[in-house]
């Protein structure tokens, strides 16, 4: 793992998010500026979740060709696509969380 001094210079530039996915509970720790870190609980995330979603997301890539020489024709526009499902549980559950509890972090930090 990276030493935290790693993260918090990246952090000049902008906010870095770590994501942890454990057993026990899943959450991100964002580093706001050199030194602030701001822990953010993803309560509608699990590590069971995120196992599910990875194996959809590689079925999906195997269907698509993605993974193999030998791409098969797809409907990457439709609602039941399997990535477009994944991604959608991961802006809801993941990314949409940590982006609402930021926002007033990120909007002071770049004013």
């Amino acid at each position: 793992p990276k030493r935290f001094q790693e993260f918090a210079s990246a952090a000049e530039d902008g906010p870095v998010i770590v994501i942890n996915v454990g057993e026990v509970q899943c959450d991100a720790l964002v580093l706001c500026s050199p030194g602030h870190v701001q822990h953010i609980p993803l309560a509608s995330f699990s590590a069971a979740l995120a196992k599910r979603l990875c194996t959809k997301f590689i079925s999906a890539l195997e269907t698509f060709g993605v993974r193999n020489r030998s791409p098969r024709q797809h409907t990457a526009h439709s609602k039941s696509n399997p990535i477009r499902v994944v991604l959608e549980y991961l802006w809801s559950r993941v990314v949409q969380p940590i982006l609402s509890a930021i926002e007033d972090t990120v909007r002071i930090s770049s004013s």
